[in-house]
């Protein structure tokens, strides 16, 4: 059969199959009167013209398609066989064939003929892996900080020019224009707007063997479209003598909110270089303490995820913006040229603030009339709502109370609190409502602007967003009837222990096994995440993490 004979409509919904592990959820993807939203699973598609998140004429692909279903093919094997080594289906008519280098598979669901292009997980649980640590002396010359981390990872970091590639192909759908950016990357891009981190990519640089001007775009552009699910629930730990059917009378129940974490991404490439890093001070008083943990990856300086004590934060790519577009992609390009602070650089110097031992190496610029640090976690989520950063989404917790900042170009808006509190990648509005059968009341933020024009993002953030908050309510409505009425509960008591609150037993809280299963459950856990960690701010602790790849069969042997 020829090409004619296999229509865009098919090509689209296999391929949205051959990204979801067999699920067949690709209706999203089509909205009526013959247009399409090219989703950001279609990677081929961006090689000829079509750039994601944009809308299309079916005809339009369909022309594509045509014309170069062969090299198409070509693509998806590269993209997809080579670089992650994922099991792949060429099926034509009723014959299928498995690419030589792939496992065999086995069908989970049946593709439409005559051509489909299909990927399927092998059986069992997605293999975690170890992080390897580095220490980070913040007493060191910047450009030697991450010597270490160089030479190992030198070879993989060189990868990152694919980076390039990719962002290049969703931002730029002319080739001619593409290869322009590039040149003028290569050319102008040379620095961070801090002068420590730009000294400690430079030093990576040189040992790692990698330009220059890919470690300032990785440094620089990580933060966007990154797929997360952030927040923070309130967790206890029994100790002394009875269990909890016994009641609270026999023993005593120390909680704390703790900080959960997972980051989605596509670029299957950077899994290889997720590292954690551990910063300590050797000039000081306590050489060998560790003032802050980061979970990175190699080459990226800035911060996105980190916990030090008595403080976590995490970072959630926001598709939609108030502030106006000129003002946004102004604030983008003078971060690129090094003119102003990344979100990643802001956030470093938020954890790392008071611990280094010299600040001659931050920019100049900054103000010498800082204001007295803020004592309070509302206090510390207001000052980092008046950082100028692009648009995301920041969760802050301290162990007793968590916050999530809805951040635009200019300003941001703050909800808290004690108990239970989640954010993916869309705006949302809590009504306060006490029906554990809504949704929390979750609605979109209509009057936002958003950069992506994709339904699927938003689909997927609150597909995600509920299953958490699903979990928390129905934990409510079993084991505390009274708070899932009242959520925010009614202790009669508030002691200390320790530094931690007190809490009566029949106050809201989950184990923190508990917590691990919602993580490790989808859509949580899903073929896009990179890693999930539950982070300890009272202690400035990583409680767990786990870095996750796919079945491969170099992971199998």
């Amino acid at each position: 059969m020829g090409p004619a004979d296999f229509s865009v409509t098919n090509w689209i919904k296999t391929t949205r199959c051959y990204d979801q592990m067999g699920s067949d959820k690709y209706g999203e993807l089509l909205r009526g009167e013959g247009i399409f939203t090219a989703a950001k699973y279609i990677l081929p598609f961006g090689k000829f013209g079509v750039t994601r998140g944009q809308e299309y004429k079916r005809e339009v692909l369909q022309q594509i398609f045509d014309s170069e279903k062969g090299s198409l093919q070509a693509l998806i094997l590269n993209a997809y066989n080579a670089s992650s080594s994922r099991p792949v289906v060429i099926e034509i008519g009723n014959e299928p064939t498995v690419h030589p280098a792939m496992a065999p598979v086995t069908y989970g669901w049946t593709p439409p003929p005559p051509l489909s292009i299909l990927k399927y997980m092998a059986p069992g649980s997605v293999p975690e892996r170890i992080l390897p640590a580095y220490t980070i002396d913040l007493a060191a010359p910047p450009h030697l900080r991450y010597v270490k981390l160089a030479e190992d990872f030198g070879e993989r970091m060189r990868s990152l020019r694919y980076l390039l590639d990719t962002i290049l192909d969703l931002l730029f759908p002319l080739a001619a224009f593409r290869w322009s950016v590039r040149l003028f990357a290569k050319m102008s891009l040379r620095r961070l707007y801090d002068n420590e981190e730009t000294q400690e990519i430079k030093g990576i640089s040189e040992i790692a063997g990698v330009e220059i001007y890919l470690l300032v775009i990785f440094n620089s552009l990580l933060d966007y479209l990154l797929g997360c699910t952030s927040g923070a629930v309130r967790v206890r730990s029994a100790s002394g003598k009875g269990s909890e059917e016994n009641g609270a009378t026999n023993y005593s129940v120390r909680m704390r909110m703790m900080h959960f974490r997972t980051l989605d991404w596509g670029m299957d490439e950077l899994r290889e270089l997720l590292v954690v890093l551990e910063f300590v001070d050797s000039s000081s008083e306590s050489p060998d303490r560790v003032i802050a943990r980061s979970i990175t990856y190699a080459g990226f300086v800035g911060t996105l995820t980190a916990v030090r004590q008595n403080m976590s934060l995490s970072m959630n790519f926001r598709p939609n913006h108030t502030c106006s577009a000129y003002a946004l992609r102004r604030h983008q390009l003078l971060v690129l040229l090094g003119r102003r602070k990344s979100i990643a650089s802001v956030f470093r110097s938020f954890i790392l603030d008071g611990v280094s031992r010299s600040q001659e190496g931050h920019s100049a610029g900054a103000s010498t009339d800082a204001p007295p640090k803020p004592q309070t976690l509302v206090d510390q989520a207001k000052l980092l709502a008046s950082e100028r950063c692009a648009p995301c989404y920041i969760v802050l917790c301290d162990g007793r109370e968590a916050a999530v900042i809805e951040k635009d170009l200019f300003e941001g808006s703050i909800r808290t609190s004690t108990e239970f509190l989640v954010q993916t990648n869309h705006d949302v509005h809590h009504a306060g409502s006490s029906n554990p059968d809504e949704s929390a009341g979750i609605t979109l933020n209509l009057n936002s602007a958003p950069l992506l024009g994709h339904d699927e993002w938003i689909y997927e953030s609150t597909h995600r967003m509920n299953a958490v908050v699903s979990k928390w309510q129905r934990h409510l409505k079993k084991n505390y009837p009274a708070a899932a009425a009242d959520p925010r509960g009614s202790p009669k008591e508030d002691g200390r222990l320790n530094g931690e609150t007190a809490v009566p037993a029949r106050d809201p809280s989950i184990t923190e096994a508990t917590l691990k299963s919602w993580l490790r459950s989808e859509p949580v856990l899903n073929e896009c995440t990179h890693f999930q960690c539950i982070l300890d701010p009272k202690t400035g602790g990583i409680r767990w993490i786990e870095s996750l790849l796919h079945n491969s069969p170099e992971a199998e042997q």
